[in-house]
């Protein structure tokens, strides 16, 4: 159960042209639940996704998690608000912080 400063959230955040998306949650795989929830607002209003299927997605056991973020995003399915151009690397971050949460965070070009 997550402690209330433990909440998962996520949240863009300014950087020059760019967006930052950065996500937060009490392990690692929240905080980039989060963070996908951010990358895709950058797209589309969140109440216009449905989910009919769920899908597994695996990710590499060893590595380092920011790359996570360098997989392609699959657009097909809504029209965008934006375009994720794709990660710039100095923006990469994923950490687990002193109160024992992480956050997942990386900044996207968008057109």
């Amino acid at each position: 159960m997550l402690e209330p400063d433990h909440v998962a959230a996520w949240e863009h955040f300014p950087h020059d042209a760019d967006i930052g998306i950065r996500g937060k949650g009490a392990t690692c795989l929240a905080s980039f639940e989060q963070a996908a929830l951010g990358l895709t607002a950058i797209v589309t209003p969140l109440q216009k996704v449905r989910a009919p299927d769920a899908i597994q997605i695996a990710c590499p056991s060893s590595g380092d998690s920011e790359f996570l973020f360098l997989e392609p995003i699959d657009l097909a399915r809504h029209a965008p608000a934006a375009l994720p151009r794709g990660p710039i690397l100095s923006g990469l971050k994923v950490a687990q912080h002193a109160d024992r949460s992480w956050r997942a965070q990386c900044v996207v070009r968008v057109s």
